[in-house]
């Protein structure tokens, strides 16, 4: 890794906010009491980029896609700029994570539990599958549409 240092001379009493930004990793920021605490150690952390194509089943290109990448934890997400077919998401620290994605019109989904492993930048296209509208749905409730996040599960062929 790389370290720095950056000494600051005349900084007033009371609490100072230090930030450091580097390029490929995430921002750090924290605030500090000065002069009681003179010194503060900030550890950056590198992050990366997944990219893709989304396409259907039939492999026409997916539009008004929602793409999501979750920590196994569930602790942090991030959504995807998507444009057309393609999408991206930036800042994402290497680790586990679940992709997710369904159309907007939540008629077209990622099979669940769709593991991504982030170790550098990466691309994942992914491949939308229909959803079975009516799996998981209690009798008499419209309102289950199977989509991610809820209790329907993408067919199996």
């Amino acid at each position: 890794g790389s370290s720095g240092k950056a000494i600051f001379k005349g900084l007033s009493d009371g609490e100072i906010a230090v930030e450091v930004k580097k390029e490929g990793y995430s921002a750090v920021r924290r605030a500090i009491q000065f002069p009681q605490n003179p010194n503060v150690r900030l550890s950056l952390q590198r992050v990366y980029s997944v990219t893709g194509k989304i396409h259907l089943a039939d492999q026409r290109p997916a539009t008004k896609v929602i793409v999501k990448l979750v920590s196994k934890d569930g602790q942090q997400a991030w959504q995807a700029r998507v444009e057309g077919s393609e999408y991206q998401i930036d800042g994402v620290p290497a680790g586990l994570y679940e992709i997710r994605a369904a159309t907007a019109d939540r008629l077209h989904a990622l099979n669940s539990h769709h593991e991504l492993r982030v170790l550098e930048d990466t691309e994942q296209d992914l491949i939308l599958e229909e959803v079975d509208p009516d799996f998981g749905k209690p009798s008499g409730d419209p309102s289950n549409l199977g989509a991610p996040g809820g209790q329907g599960r993408v067919p199996r062929h």
